[in-house]
């Protein structure tokens, strides 16, 4: 049987259809082994072309499915010389159906579901639970979240990431994954749009590896945009932990076909915690080892999909952060090195964007930056800063401050009911996470909430809401001798004082020395607006000593919720009886 010869529009050459391919195939189109014999070439080459039925398809379906392979090719003008990325190398129109043929270099490897399955393969399991040993998927993590920043820094938005448009590249033919390096590459940008460009949903069928702003429901069709694919690495992070799981963010919805699709009748969503309970227990369940390694998992996914658009991160650099920070382990600073190290990198960085023709406009905006910056060191250089911003930088400089924390330092918190609202810390997020982990490795964690003893509704279905979180992760990561979680309960008018003339405040007892963290308020909202931090010497300090007898004095008055000397509920010790 003759094989088809495919004429390439930019080079000239031609390329020879081999053998069809299962990986890298998707739902509009069919992936074959290629070959160029005219000039000859022994380079490795694809070929993808639309997936077309003569018989039962219309010839407008291969109008819309050339769509998809002519944006690649616009989209490869931007993400040509990535090694991250497939590179496209022509282009061709068959002749017999007018169909558009792409050709692209040939990445080595499997995909990241075969990866998986073998992964499976060689531990002895029969399906894929996720990765067992936590530094393996910190490694990948980051390194798909750098895939992800790369393409995203070329200003393309992938649009469809999951497991089967991720190649792991091996370049040595070897037995055992373990011996095989971590290089993740994407594939199929047959749904990708430009960062500045936004799209509106236009298929009836949603995929679980899509957000939700991707679903449509009769005429109601959503714009989506970059966040699309921190979603979707959220998913493959999840994937990685625990196995393929459809987590799905609506609350009616039916099957659509056998390829995992839904129908969405209703594009109400459900609540942020029910979604994150239920990151928790597939993790529980499927990688315990796992997730009892990596205190701040059920966060970290979250953080990637919150179904809200308008709360997620539209690029991956934030994502790189967060992995930074959970990465289990007790981080140590060489700080005169680490800075200057740092402050060499944001050098290379200006010079190379002065040689750029940057607008005066732009150059006012960095020239901004860089002030905030000088003042920032200048402070830092006084042992005292203050750090404004969205809320999502504010926990991220209080968390990473948590990483740094080993046996022999000490964690002593007031907190109000304020400090964990959802506008500002969170009742259940990363820094109780960070804490959980701090304790884990022997730092001393003694954290008093301060709460009034008449509560509003919100204020008590908060309070609830903390006071679960605190017992079940103590719970959940097991004997924690080191980490101490109170409640204490005052006044109204004790509370609100206390909001207004303290805040919240944490002493961080490190080298000799402390880190105090102070919160203000926007008091009439409630809003955490800063974090102050300033650095004293662990001896007689008139602010130390304030603080300490404050923290003891709320001590006193408190009762243990969760850890080591914790009472009970009135409800469990009926139950007892």
């Amino acid at each position: 049987m003759r094989k088809e010869v495919l004429f390439g529009a930019w080079k000239g050459y031609q390329y020879e259809l081999k053998e069809r391919l299962t990986d890298g195939e998707g739902g509009m189109g069919i992936t074959y082994r290629a070959e160029q014999i005219e000039p000859p070439s022994k380079i490795e080459l694809i070929a993808k072309v639309p997936k077309f039925d003569s018989t039962v398809d219309s010839p407008d379906r291969i109008i819309q499915l050339n769509i998809g392979l002519a944006r690649e090719i616009r989209l490869h003008e931007n993400l040509r010389g990535l090694s991250c990325v497939a590179q496209l190398v022509d282009t061709s129109i068959r002749k017999e159906n007018a169909a558009r043929a792409n050709i692209y270099q040939f990445v080595p490897g499997l995909s990241l579901e075969k990866w998986c399955a073998e992964y499976a393969r060689q531990k002895g399991k029969k399906q894929f639970s996720g990765i067992l040993d936590a530094k393996v998927w910190f490694e990948l993590a980051t390194r798909l979240t750098n895939v992800v920043a790369q393409v995203h820094s070329k200003k393309v938005v992938h649009g469809d990431l999951w497991a089967r448009n991720v190649i792991m590249r091996h370049t040595i033919a070897r037995s055992s994954l373990a011996d095989q390096p971590l290089d993740p590459v994407v594939i199929d940008f047959g749904w990708g749009l430009r960062r500045d460009e936004v799209e509106r949903a236009d298929r009836s069928v949603w995929y679980p590896h899509w957000p939700p702003e991707r679903a449509t429901r009769g005429s109601i069709k959503p714009r989506w945009y970059a966040p699309v694919d921190i979603y979707s690495l959220g998913m493959l992070l999840f994937e990685l932990a625990a196995g393929r799981h459809q987590l799905i963010p609506f609350s009616d919805y039916e099957p659509a076909n056998k390829r995992g699709g839904f129908l969405i009748k209703s594009t109400a969503l459900r609540d942020t915690e029910s979604i994150k309970d239920e990151i928790r227990t597939v993790l529980k369940r499927r990688n315990p080892k796992f997730y009892h390694q990596v205190p701040g998992i059920t966060e970290l996914i979250m953080f990637c999909v919150r179904p809200l658009v308008s709360s997620r991160a539209d690029h991956a650099g934030i994502v790189q952060q967060q992995l930074e920070v959970l990465t289990p382990g007790h981080r140590e600073i060489e700080k005169p090195n680490e800075v200057a190290v740092a402050l060499r990198r944001l050098q290379t960085s200006v010079i190379n964007l002065t040689k750029q023709d940057v607008h005066p406009l732009f150059t006012e905006l960095l020239l901004h930056d860089i002030d905030r910056f000088e003042r920032s060191i200048q402070c830092a250089a006084q042992r005292a800063v203050e750090r404004r911003g969205e809320r999502d930088d504010l926990i991220l400089d209080l968390t990473a401050c948590m990483r740094t924390l080993a046996k022999g330092d000490a964690v002593r918190a007031l907190a109000t009911l304020s400090f964990f609202d959802s506008q500002n810390i969170g009742p259940t997020g990363r820094f109780t996470a960070s804490l959980i982990a701090a304790a884990k490795r022997a730092a001393d964690i003694d954290l008093i909430l301060i709460s009034p003893k008449k509560r509003s509704k919100s204020e008590q279905e908060l309070l609830e809401k903390v006071v679960r979180n605190q017992r079940a992760r103590f719970k959940d990561f097991g004997n924690l001798p080191s980490y101490t979680f109170r409640l204490s309960e005052v006044d109204e008018a004790q509370y609100r004082e206390f909001v207004e003339q303290e805040g919240s405040f944490l002493l961080v007892s490190k080298e000799q020395e402390i880190l105090v963290v102070e919160a203000d308020y926007l008091v009439s909202r409630g809003k955490l607006a800063a974090l102050r931090y300033g650095v004293v010497k662990a001896v007689v300090d008139p602010q130390i000593d304030r603080c300490k007898k404050i923290f003891e004095q709320y001590k006193a008055a408190s009762s243990v919720i969760a850890g080591k000397h914790a009472k009970k509920p009135r409800s469990e010790r009926a139950r007892g009886a």
